[in-house]
């Protein structure tokens, strides 16, 4: 696999660090349509780790998220590139460029989080004069208020980065089926895997990907907009995002013949111990009863 499999733990990795904030460090408990809300893990009441700095933790995972995946495609596009393409780079080049896309990410979320967070003083009076029903939680203690105002430029940020990497990997996919069909440098076997190889990486990046979009947009439609769709809404958008760190393995698994291979044999392994250790014991017991009777 060369240096794919670095890529492949790279994606792996971050998607992990993602679910372990979500789920285990953050477990955000929001009031919804209202833009407040608090960290209510465990792990987040023992530490009283304040809402402002989860967000800021759990926004800073997209941008390694997203260019791990970025990635993943650009490498499997350079293996099928011809070698004496002007496109063809080195290896050092996707390390380059990988930190290119860290930078186009990363500087700007900074620049969205700088001033995400308004005056609670003000945040609390405008929450009360527009959500008069929000005074019952207003003192929970370790509340944090966000305002649309201030919410929306990090959504706006958001959107403007999630269609570049879809452009980006829209233009990868496109040039490397091209590559494909056009190239005199390979056999068709080894096009047919690489095409494979290439379907394979569609499937398992689309699943869990669209398990984490799909909430995310909805969520920045609920905050960004104030748009009122229901506390079960949000709940259920959240709990969605919490599939992610589940749907990404299982793709990686079930799109990747090693590891699905292992995974299988691991499975009838375990099936056929446990076959054998119910006919053993089956056999002890009829051996048992005869000698009683």
């Amino acid at each position: 696999m060369g240096s794919y499999k670095w890529y492949l733990l790279a994606y792996q990795l971050s998607s992990f660090i993602f679910d372990f904030v979500f789920t285990v460090l953050i477990l955000p408990m929001v009031f919804f349509p209202v833009p407040m809300g608090y960290a209510d893990s465990t792990l987040a009441r023992w530490t009283s780790l304040s809402s402002h700095a989860s967000l800021i933790i759990f926004v800073s995972c997209f941008p390694f998220l997203t260019v791990t995946t970025i990635s993943l495609f650009v490498y499997r596009c350079h293996l099928i590139i011809p070698q004496h393409h002007f496109l063809k780079i080195n290896r050092e080049g996707h390390v380059y460029i990988s930190s290119v896309l860290l930078l186009i990410y990363c500087v700007p979320v900074g620049a969205g989080l700088v001033n995400v967070s308004p005056d609670q003083k003000d945040a609390k009076r405008w929450v009360l004069e527009e959500y008069s029903c929000a005074e019952s939680v207003i003192d929970i203690p370790r509340l944090h208020i966000f305002t649309p105002s201030s919410v929306r430029p990090l959504g706006i940020i958001a959107l403007a980065q999630g269609v570049f990497a879809a452009i980006v990997t829209a233009y990868t996919i496109w040039l490397s089926f091209r590559f494909l069909r056009e190239t005199n440098n390979m056999s068709q076997k080894t096009k047919a895997m690489q095409r494979r190889y290439l379907i394979y990486l569609c499937v398992q990046v689309s699943i869990p990907l669209f398990s984490l979009l799909i909430p995310v947009l909805v969520l920045l439609y609920i905050l960004g907009m104030s748009a009122d769709l229901g506390q079960g809404t949000g709940n259920f958008a959240l709990s969605c995002m919490g599939v992610h760190g589940s749907t990404t393995p299982l793709s990686l698994i079930f799109c990747n013949d090693n590891y699905r291979n292992f995974t299988l044999m691991k499975i009838r392994g375990c099936a056929g111990k446990k076959h054998e250790f119910n006919v053993s014991t089956s056999v002890e017991q009829r051996i048992v009863r005869s000698a009683i009777q």
